[in-house]
């Protein structure tokens, strides 16, 4: 049985939690998965952030929810000028890191969603 890398087909999970819109994007260069604006900055996912999205099981729409209405995220490995949001939900902290970047293609500054986490709440 081959690895879905080497037939091209992602499996099923990840292609359910993770819409066609974001993967193509990343594949053919830089595009918003929606317009998400964090400090007036364009957020735009990295592939390893879409990578994470679908193993931790974290819609699109809950990212959103985590950039805007998230509260304050830090730990000891966040680079100087890194942001982290993060909400509690479910017994679990799932949270987004951004880290700022400027964007050539469409000529201005944005935010690049760098990790999407989850950890279990202490009980």
């Amino acid at each position: 049985m081959s690895r879905w890398r080497d037939s091209g087909v992602p499996p099923l999970a990840f292609r359910e939690s993770i819409n066609y819109l974001f993967i193509h994007g990343v594949q053919t260069g830089c595009i918003p998965m929606f317009e998400l604006r964090y400090n007036g900055k364009l957020c735009i996912p990295s592939h390893d952030a879409l990578k994470d999205m679908a193993r931790h099981d974290v819609p699109p729409s809950l990212v959103e929810r985590i950039i805007m209405d998230g509260g304050e995220h830090r730990n000891g490995m966040m680079c100087p000028g890194e942001v982290g949001r993060s909400v509690n939900k479910g017994g679990f902290e799932i949270f987004v890191k951004l880290v700022p970047s400027f964007s050539i293609s469409l000529n201005e500054e944005v935010w690049v969603m760098k990790h999407v986490g989850k950890r279990r709440l202490n009980k």
